[in-house]
């Protein structure tokens, strides 16, 4: 028991220095899951949930205590709920009588972090590959396998360490440790490589409001937002952003009440600019969506968002009862398609750029990656914003795409294809030039070959 109580310490220090700091850290951490493995093996089911979920619980509070800034009630749940998810996979490996049980284990828990991301109630914060965002550098073969395979990696890796250290070493074990290792260095290599820099470049204006004229009405929003718009060149074609939520508006306000005056007059000046602002869109005194308005010389079109965060803006039906009505709506028919073929990109809003997958697939052909983000829900906190960041930079390896990010809450910036942030902006308003590349890494391909037609 005494050493039970020391490794649950140790994997509670590690946990929090792996999030934050030093991602590969985080191989101690499973290596200590393994030997958990081991230890409950045998006993009955009560006793191995008993051992096992207290460790499940260390982790998510240790690497995301942040949560407890915002509502405390709400970040008992997500603790309680996602470490019980968690322990429920690991006792249900812990079965399995197989002399490679343990490899098991690793094809189990991997498809749980994938399965888990579609349902409503899903958090993928805590997919064990987002760990190495701290050190993309290590892991530019995100692009071919992405965060999944950064989990297979991290997995395979700390069990072949297990093995040596509970049994002795071996030569196979050696080839494999060489072979897995393999991985971080000739990323590495890549890293190191420039980026071709005779490619073709799009001009963007990330135009960032100061926080008090979020609560002004939409038409002193607009108002302000062209008056700092007036002062800065337009290049024949330019996309201008703003962040999530900047308006709350309905479809009729923006087409033809009194905000479309400026848009039309801007854009009867610069009738090749194109506007993307992150949008809450109301559809009558209840219903309302989270999304995107696209606004050019031709016409204005909606997206709106396909990932919310649960019971924060999605409460599925049969949870109103404990946590009321939900505040978004989910939609699936709106302009995604138009928009794609009009802006050559799908714009993201805030949480859908966890998902990995979801990314992949549309940004399939695509520019660059655009992304609108909030960041309000992590209540200022240093470490939220820097997990957040570190799990978007994966995005643009899994993709090999640029990335623009403009954030209310959070920190506006850019970062390169290799994950590098190349750009951080601090002005009202910021002109930037993004390179484009639009070829699908393999990554994306085998996403895409996956998903249901």
């Amino acid at each position: 028991m005494l050493r039970y109580i020391y490794l649950l310490l140790i994997f509670a220090i590690f946990s929090f220095l792996s999030w934050n700091y030093l991602g590969i850290l985080f191989l101690i951490n499973i290596i200590i899951l393994f030997w958990l493995f081991d230890f409950i093996k045998h006993n009955f089911f009560f006793k191995k949930i008993l051992y096992t979920f207290p460790f499940f619980i260390i982790f998510n509070i240790s690497t995301t205590f942040w949560l407890l800034q915002s509502e405390l009630g709400y970040s008992i749940i997500t603790y309680f709920v996602n470490s019980f998810i968690m322990t429920c996979f690991f006792i249900v490996s812990s079965y399995i009588k197989h002399k490679n049980s343990k490899f098991i284990f690793i094809i189990i828990w991997v498809f749980s972090e994938w399965v888990l991301t579609k349902w409503d109630l899903s958090w993928p914060w805590l997919i064990f590959g987002n760990v190495l965002g701290n050190q993309w550098y290590l892991i530019q073969w995100y692009s071919f396998f992405g965060v999944y395979g950064g989990s297979i990696w991290l997995l395979l890796i700390s069990y072949i360490f297990y093995q040596i250290l509970m049994e002795g070493s071996s030569k196979l074990k050696t080839s494999i440790i060489c072979v897995l290792l393999s991985f971080p260095f000739f990323s590495i290599v890549y890293y190191l490589i420039p980026i071709s820099s005779n490619v073709k470049k799009e001009n963007f204006i990330c135009y960032i409001p100061e926080r008090s004229s979020l609560y002004q009405s939409n038409y002193n929003k607009t108002k302000k937002m062209f008056s700092s718009l007036q002062n800065i060149k337009v290049k024949d074609s330019c996309k201008i952003i703003a962040p999530e939520v900047f308006y709350s508006i309905n479809f009729q306000e923006i087409n033809n009440g009194n905000l479309s005056y400026f848009f039309k007059n801007y854009l009867k000046k610069n009738n090749k600019s194109q506007f993307i602002i992150g949008s809450e869109i109301i559809n009558d005194t209840i219903n309302k969506f989270n999304g995107i308005s696209v606004i050019d010389s031709e016409e204005v079109l909606f997206r709106t968002k396909k990932k919310y965060v649960p019971v924060t803006e999605y409460t599925p039906k049969i949870l109103t009862y404990f946590f009321g009505n939900s505040v978004y709506l989910k939609n699936r028919n709106d302009d995604r398609i138009k928009i794609k073929e009009k802006l050559k990109t799908i714009p993201f809003v805030c949480y859908e750029i966890l998902y990995s997958d979801f990314v992949a697939k549309n940004v399939d052909h695509s520019n660059l990656i655009v992304l609108l983000s909030s960041e309000d829900f992590m209540h200022g906190s240093y470490f939220a914003k820097k997990q957040y960041n570190n799990i978007v930079r994966l995005r643009a390896i899994e993709t090999n795409r640029y990335l623009i990010k403009n954030s209310f809450e959070g920190t506006s910036l850019v970062f390169s294809a290799k994950g590098n942030i190349i750009e951080t902006f601090s002005k009202p308003i910021n002109t930037t030039k993004i390179p484009i590349f639009t070829q699908n890494t393999f990554y994306q391909n085998l996403v895409l070959f996956l998903s249901p037609k």
